[in-house]
């Protein structure tokens, strides 16, 4: 199943692209993530890959998607800015999407690690705690058990 999702995605992109028919490619490309999302925590098509390495994988992008969200436009238009999409191959396009995936991850991290962090220790000790008996109680628990479930 993940090979025919991943086939698909790679078939719309090379195609006609993922924006020529905004309905159809947009929804295939959603499912075939979906798919791929799905079956990421059960054993793997690709005997490379453990399924401890893609469910951690997989665990990252999920902590990380808002910080890759929000600064994955400002990649984009950045490297529109040295080259133009219309002056790329078909397989230099590949390699430049590798790139702007990869450049948008490690963005992602080092906005994660250095800002989001570190300012919801604060908001979380500061304001949304109670100190009880020397040590502090969140108000909510609910980041426990939404955060990294497919590790444990």
């Amino acid at each position: 199943m993940q090979v025919f999702a991943a086939i698909l995605m790679v078939s719309i992109y090379f195609y006609s692209g993922i924006m020529d028919n905004i309905g159809a490619g947009v929804s295939w490309m959603a499912a075939g993530t979906a798919i791929l999302l799905i079956k990421a925590h059960q054993k793997t098509s690709f005997p490379f890959l453990s399924q401890n390495r893609l469910a951690k994988l997989v665990c990252w992008f999920g902590k990380n998607s808002y910080e890759f969200y929000l600064f994955h436009i400002l990649i984009l238009c950045g490297m529109r800015f040295f080259i133009k999409p219309q002056d790329l191959n078909p397989y230099t396009k590949v390699l430049w999407m590798l790139v702007y995936f990869v450049l948008s991850a490690f963005v992602a991290e080092i906005i994660s690690r250095f800002y989001s962090e570190p300012l919801n220790r604060v908001l979380r000790q500061n304001i949304f705690s109670l100190k009880i008996g020397g040590t502090y109680r969140y108000l909510s628990n609910l980041h426990k058990y939404i955060y990294c479930i497919l590790i444990k």
